[in-house]
């Protein structure tokens, strides 16, 4: 079922899925809420990796490689502290509680140098 829907997102123009760590064969990990686990992933050939909150320890331990962190915040304080920290992009999460894509543009308007993805409840159409 898995395998269906991320085909039908990739043939419909997605170009990035999010796959949590809990699944079996995982290559670019979700999720991510410690160390130990990005190092596996990493290990694994992951070349990103997305957790659900800013876990700084994740953040300093690829600092310098080819892989892309994108830790997780809800506020505009985690946001700031997730980009000051050395995330390059910062995952609004969970975005559907928050407003949606209402929220995302009111955060643009103090941080329009801070890359956001928004996730959690987007769907199409």
């Amino acid at each position: 079922m898995a395998m269906k829907a991320a085909q039908a997102a990739l043939s419909g123009g997605i170009s990035v899925l999010e796959i949590v760590m809990s699944t079996p064969g995982v290559f670019e990990a979700g999720t991510v809420l410690n160390v130990k686990d990005a190092k596996l992933a990493v290990n694994a050939g992951a070349k990103f990796l997305l957790s659900p909150a800013t876990v700084k320890d994740i953040l300093d331990d690829v600092q310098g490689s080819e892989v892309l962190c994108i830790p997780g915040a809800m506020t505009p304080t985690e946001i700031l502290s997730a980009y000051n920290a050395g995330a390059k992009i910062v995952k609004v999460y969970p975005v559907s509680a928050l407003g949606g894509s209402r929220y995302i543009a009111t955060l643009k308007k103090p941080f329009p140098h801070i890359p956001l993805v928004a996730s959690q409840g987007i769907t199409l159409g």
